[in-house]
């Protein structure tokens, strides 16, 4: 793997562990394993793209699950 694709990777994983323990724990928790083990560059810099469009509303907790609607989106 190259190492703009760790620190993509890295840095989500950052941002879904500072979401895990502000809202919905249990969420953002059982999603963080399958960031650790996805090698798919394309998956990582989605979840990325939706996380920077709604980082202004995840600060605050009740906007927080529009987010995880659109991870489930893209996971089903």
């Amino acid at each position: 793997m190259n190492h703009v694709f760790l620190k993509k990777k890295n840095q989500l994983l950052s941002d879904l562990k500072i979401l895990a323990m502000r809202h919905n724990r249990t969420y953002y928790d059982s999603i963080i394993p399958f960031v650790e083990n996805s090698d798919d560059e394309e998956l990582i810099d989605m979840y990325l793209e939706i996380l920077n469009h709604d980082r202004k509303n995840l600060v605050q907790s009740r906007q927080a699950l529009k987010t995880v609607s659109q991870f489930y989106s893209l996971i089903s």
